[in-house]
C-alpha cells in the first residue's frame, strides 16, 4: 500500500488543505486538515482508491502536531492522544431513524450505521433496496416506490424525505392455505411446465450445481442435512400433476430426497476424473419426469483428498435465489450435525403453495390492473431484434448453446463501480447500458428490448422459501441517433426503476395479456438476455465449518434466448458469461461480440458523453485481422501492367474477351482497337501526366 497515493488523493478532494496517512494498530488511518465530513471524503476515495486503500478511520484536524523542528510529528499522530475536532459520524437517535438504521444495518450485514452512510457505498444494490421499501412496509407499515431508494440514498436524507404521517397501506399477509385443498400452481409454474411439455430438450429447465469440498467431510452428516432440508420446504417434495383435468401441486409423493452416493476414494487420480465427470454429466443432462418426481437430485462423490456435491433441481421448483437458501441450510444443519449441537429452528410461516394460491388470487387486484395497464403502453408494437446471424435460422427455437466466459480484470471491474457510484446508477444499469449499445448496433436498430430476471420476492415472508419466485420483465430503451452515453444510461435508469415498480405482473400472464402473436422462430417480446449477478446470497467460503468450497463449473449445452448475458462478481473482477444459440452464432461471432462489449466498457468509461452511434467498435485484434485479410500483395514478373496485358492477350488469343448482345470481340481483336484508341489519343496531344 503507497501512503503517498493515498495522501495525494485525500488532498484533491475540495476543503480538504492537507492529510498524513499511516498504519495504527493494523488498520489505515488518515489526519486530515480542512473542513470535511468523513462520510463525504470516504465516498469521494471510493471513486479514486481500491476499497483496500481507503482508510478505515478519517480524523481531523486544527492543525498537524509539529516537532520541536518544526516538521509533522508523525510519532503523535499515532498516539491515543489525538482527537478529531469534527463530530464526523452521528449515531440516529429519533426512533424512526433508529428503526430504518436498523433496517440497513440488517439488509447491509453492519454493525452500525451512522446518519451520514449512503445505502449504496455501503454495498447496496438494486435487490436490496427492493428488500428495504418491502421491510419499510412491513415493519413499519410505510409504503414508498422503490425508486425512492435511489433518490435518497444517505440515511439522513432518507428519514427526512418519508411522507409526513409515515403511515401506508401495510403489506398484504399472506394466508396459509389448507393442504386438503386444491393446490394451485404459480402463473411461473405454469409457464414452466408447458415449456417443458414442447420443449424438444429436457434439460432446458435444469439448474445444477457443483461444489468441491476439500477436507474431511462426513458424508452421513450431509445425508441427514440434506433430508432436513427436504423436510422443512414442501415444495422439495411435490410434483405437478393433474388433478380432475386441472394442473395442480401434489404434496407427500416424494418425502424422502433422491441422494445418491458414490465411494471412489480407492480411484488413482486419472479414474476418479472420469467417473467424476460422468456422474456431473448424468446429474447435468437428468430428465425430470414433473408428473412423477423427484424434481431435484443430489450426487455425493467422494475421491481422496475431496468430495464433489452436485444438485440439480428443476425450475418449476427452484430459482437462483432459491440455491442461496438451500445452500445456507444445508451448511447450517451440516455444521450443527457435526459439532453436535442443537439444529437451527426457523420454522417458516408459509410454504411455496400458499404464495401460489395467495399470487392467484391477487392478480385481479386494482394496483395489479395498473401495472397492466403500464405494461401495455411500455411493450406495444414491441419489435423482433434482427442480430446478423452465421446460420440460418430453422422453423422452430432451438435450445442447443454454447457459453463464452469472459474476465474483466479488476482495474476495469474497479473503474466501473467508480463510475456507477459517481453517476447515481448500480452497476446492472451501467452493464445494460453498454449492452444495449452493442444489441442497437450490430442489429442496426434503435428500439431495443432485453429482458432481465427480478427476484420477485418483494414480500418479506417470501425470502426464506425455495421454488419459483423470479420473474421476467422486459426492459425497452430507444438507442437513438444523437444520444450519449450518459443521456442513454439515465433513461436505462429511469426504464429499470419504472419496471421495477411494476414488477407484480408475471411475464406469462402479460405475454397473453398483450396477445402477442405466437411465433416458432423465436420468444415473444424479447430474444436477448440480460442479468446481473451480486452474488451476495450465496457464499461458498465459508459455509461448511472445516472445509474449503469451490464452486465446480458445468458445461451447460443449452441456450434459452439467442444471446444472454450474465456477468457475475468474482472477487475483485467481473466474469460475463455470453450464453448463445449455436444455431444461429459461431464461436468465433461470439468471440468478436464479448470483445466488442469490453471495448464499448472501456470506451465509455473515457468518453461517457460520447455519440453510441460513433463508438469504434473494432479492437486491436480486429485491425490486425483486417491487416492480414488486406495483405494481397504478391510478387510480380513483369515490367509493367502493359507487359503483363500483351501476355495475357498472346496466351488467350482468339478466346472470347467481351460480350455484348450476342456480340464477341476477341483478345486480338480487342488489343488492335485498344491500340487503335491510343494512338488517336497521342494524335490528340494526350500525354502521360
Amino acid at each position: 500500500i503507497e501512503l503517498g497515493e493515498i495522501e495525494s488523493a485525500i488532498k484533491v478532494i475540495p476543503g480538504i488543505k492537507d492529510a498524513i496517512a499511516l498504519v495504527k494498530d493494523e488498520q489505515l488511518h488518515a489526519f486530515v486538515t480542512g473542513a470535511g465530513v468523513q462520510v463525504t471524503v470516504k465516498a469521494a476515495l471510493k471513486l479514486s482508491l481500491p476499497s483496500y486503500m481507503v482508510p478505515a478511520q478519517l480524523c481531523f484536524l486544527e492543525a498537524f502536531p509539529l516537532t520541536p523542528n518544526g516538521k509533522i510529528d508523525r510519532k503523535a499522530l499515532a498516539g491515543e492522544s489525538i482527537k478529531s475536532v469534527d463530530v464526523i459520524q452521528t449515531l440516529p437517535s429519533d426512533p424512526m431513524a433508529v428503526s430504518i438504521a436498523e433496517i440497513w444495518q440488517n439488509l447491509l450485514q453492519r454493525e452500525v450505521v451512522y446518519l451520514e452512510d449512503d445505502f449504496f457505498l455501503l454495498g447496496g444494490h438494486s435487490l436490496l433496496a427492493t428488500k428495504l421499501i418491502s421491510r419499510l412496509n412491513t415493519n413499519l407499515n410505510i409504503k414508498v416506490p422503490v425508486s425512492f431508494a435511489f433518490e435518497h440514498t444517505v440515511l439522513s436524507d432518507f428519514v427526512l424525505a418519508l411522507p409526513k404521517g409515515g403511515q401506508g397501506q401495510s403489506e398484504a399477509n399472506i394466508p396459509v392455505i389448507p393442504r386438503d385443498a386444491a393446490l394451485p400452481l404459480s402463473s411461473a409454474q405454469e409457464r414452466i411446465w408447458f415449456l417443458h411439455q414442447y420443449t424438444e430438450s429436457s434439460t432446458l429447465y435444469n439448474i445444477p450445481v457443483g461444489l468441491k469440498l476439500t477436507g474431511v467431510v462426513d458424508i452421513q452428516a450431509l445425508v441427514s442435512a440434506i433430508e432436513y432440508v427436504a423436510e422443512k420446504h414442501e415444495v422439495l417434495r411435490s410434483v405437478i400433476g393433474k388433478v380432475e383435468g386441472q394442473l395442480r401441486q401434489i404434496l407427500g409423493r416424494n418425502d424422502k430426497p433422491a441422494i445418491f452416493v458414490h465411494d471412489y476414494s480407492a480411484y488413482d487420480e486419472q479414474r476418479f476424473d472420469v467417473a467424476n465427470g460422468k456422474i456431473a454429466e448424468q446429474c447435468l443432462n437428468y430428465h425430470f419426469e414433473l408428473s412423477q418426481g423427484p424434481l431435484w437430485l443430489t450426487h455425493i462423490v467422494r475421491g481422496t483428498d475431496s468430495t464433489y456435491l452436485y444438485v440439480c433441481m428443476h425450475h418449476i421448483i427452484s430459482d437462483g435465489w432459491s440455491l442461496g437458501v438451500l445452500f445456507s441450510e444445508l451448511s447450517d444443519f451440516y455444521n450443527a450435525i457435526v459439532q453436535k449441537v442443537s439444529l437451527p429452528s426457523s420454522p417458516l410461516a408459509i410454504q411455496y403453495v400458499d404464495y401460489a394460491a395467495w399470487q392467484r388470487s391477487g392478480l385481479e387486484a386494482e394496483a395489479v390492473e395498473q401495472q397492466y395497464q403500464y405494461w401495455q403502453k411500455q411493450l406495444n408494437n414491441t419489435p423482433v431484434i434482427s442480430l446478423p446471424t452465421d446460420f440460418s435460422r430453422s422453423r422452430d427455437v432451438s435450445v442447443s448453446g454454447k457459453t463464452r466466459l469472459m474476465t474483466l480484470d479488476s482495474n476495469l471491474a474497479k473503474r466501473l463501480n467508480q463510475f456507477s457510484e459517481s453517476h447515481k446508477v448500480t452497476p446492472f444499469m451501467l452493464m445494460l447500458s453498454a449492452y444495449m449499445v452493442l444489441l442497437s448496433r450490430y442489429s442496426g436498430q434503435d428500439d431495443i428490448c432485453v429482458g432481465t430476471p427480478i427476484a420477485g420476492r418483494h414480500h418479506q415472508l417470501l425470502e426464506p422459501l425455495i421454488g419459483l419466485f423470479v420473474n421476467t420483465l422486459v426492459m425497452r430503451a430507444t438507442c437513438a441517433e444523437d444520444d450519449s452515453f450518459i443521456h442513454l444510461l439515465q433513461k436505462i435508469k429511469k426504464i429499470s426503476l419504472d419496471a421495477y415498480e411494476n414488477q407484480d405482473v408475471p411475464f406469462e400472464q402479460l405475454v397473453d395479456r398483450l396477445s402477442v402473436a405466437r411465433d416458432s422462430h423465436h420468444s415473444p417480446l424479447f430474444q436477448v438476455f440480460f442479468s446481473y449477478q451480486n452474488n451476495s446470497d450465496i457464499k461458498f467460503d465459508s459455509a461448511f465449518d472445516q472445509l474449503t468450497v469451490e464452486p465446480v463449473e458445468l458445461d451447460v449445452t443449452t441456450a434459452k434466448f439467442e444471446i444472454s448475458l450474465i456477468v457475475s462478481q468474482k472477487g475483485s473482477t467481473l466474469e460475463c458469461a455470453f450464453e448463445y444459440d449455436d444455431g444461429l452464432f459461431s464461436e468465433q461471432t461470439i468471440h468478436q461480440f464479448s470483445r466488442h462489449y469490453k471495448g464499448v466498457l472501456e470506451q465509455v468509461m473515457n468518453q461517457p458523453t460520447a455519440n453510441i452511434q460513433t463508438l469504434n467498435l473494432l479492437t486491436s485484434e480486429d485491425y490486425k485481422q483486417l491487416s492480414s485479410w488486406n495483405a494481397t500483395e504478391r510478387p510480380v514478373q513483369h515490367s509493367s501492367v502493359i507487359t503483363l496485358m500483351q501476355a495475357v492477350i498472346q496466351a488467350a488469343g482468339q478466346s472470347p474477351a467481351l460480350e455484348f448482345n450476342g456480340q464477341y470481340l476477341r483478345y486480338d481483336q480487342l488489343e488492335q482497337q485498344s491500340n487503335q484508341l491510343a494512338y488517336y489519343l497521342i494524335a490528340q496531344g494526350i500525354k502521360r501526366e
